[in-house]
């Protein structure tokens, strides 16, 4: 077996970008396929969609966005908005929504049969009451201002 690159020998032909180190190799390629799971998941969840529920807003054009509930700001308060991924706006909104269980939206490795049965859960809102919920929104969208953890209460 021809060996096309090593930590010894550097292989001219992938030129100067590529990391001979195995550990930088290895996350890599973990993220590039994680990132392939979640892109794979993201085309069923439109697909089920499209033949089982076509009258909830697309993932692909909808917004996410966090029901006006105290203990759901609380909980996204905590996973994003006290650091420096994210912010957190009030907003007035007029369109389609749908109430989403985030259980069922990790990417982890399952065959798409077992894929497809979270999905149908995922539309038919089973698993709801939890403060991880989101709201699926399409439609007309307006700022009213930027939450912050003194002025909100979170």
């Amino acid at each position: 077996m021809e060996v096309l690159a090593s930590r010894e020998s550097r292989n001219p032909e992938l030129g100067s970008f590529y990391n001979y180190d195995p550990a930088q190799i290895l996350r890599e390629t973990f993220d590039a396929l994680w990132e392939s799971l979640n892109f794979i998941q993201e085309l069923i969840f439109e697909e089920v969609r499209q033949q089982s529920f076509r009258d909830m807003p697309s993932k692909q054009g909808g917004l996410w966005s966090i029901p006006e509930d105290p203990d759901a700001l609380q909980y996204w308060w905590n996973a994003i908005g006290a650091t420096d991924r994210g912010r957190l706006y009030r907003a007035q909104a007029t369109g389609k929504t749908h109430v989403e269980a985030e259980q069922f939206l990790n990417s982890e490795t399952s065959t798409t049969v077992e894929w497809r049965k979270m999905i149908q859960s995922y539309w038919k809102s089973v698993g709801m009451g939890n403060p991880a919920n989101e709201v699926l929104f399409v439609g007309r969208l307006a700022v009213v201002e930027e939450m912050s953890a003194s002025t909100d209460g979170v």
